[in-house]
């Protein structure tokens, strides 16, 4: 933000915001598919649709099984889930400074939120993160919190 003076007065300045920074790209539609699918077997699950042990595990943490484990024992609405809106925003993760070879390295992290609606009535909004290893190259699920 900067300030520049009106013409003829002395004493007033006017405050110019910086520019906008540029929108990221659109996610490919592929991409968007799968981390809708992977977030509503998720959501399915949290709110005991389905059998938190069917989760595979190669695309569900076992940090993400717990954390839903919890959220049914708390007392958690059951009932069927409808996604009404998700949002996603990604990134590349740098590479460390000094590489541990026995570290998985994660390449990519994404963090998605949003809102369903449980049953007939109940909003709940959603937040959680997706990684992608080096290994695997595929994203996981590795928390999710329902709100």
């Amino acid at each position: 933000m900067s300030y520049s003076p009106i013409p003829g007065y002395t004493l007033l300045m006017t405050l110019t915001p910086p520019p906008e920074p540029p929108l990221a790209p659109e996610a490919p539609p592929e991409l968007t598919r799968t981390i809708l699918g992977i977030v509503q077997v998720a959501l399915e699950a949290a709110f005991g649709m389905r059998d938190v042990t069917s989760l595979p595990k190669n695309r569900f943490a076992q940090r993400l099984r717990t954390q839903i484990t919890a959220f049914l024992r708390s007392g958690a609405p059951r009932g069927p889930v409808r996604l009404q809106r998700i949002a996603h925003q990604g990134a590349q993760c740098p590479k460390p400074r000094f590489a541990d070879p026995l570290a998985i390295r994660v390449i990519a992290a994404m963090e998605v939120h949003g809102a369903a609606i449980v049953g007939e009535k109940n909003q709940k909004t959603f937040a959680g993160r997706l990684e992608m290893s080096e290994g695997k190259r595929q994203w996981v699920l590795v928390s999710l919190r329902v709100f």
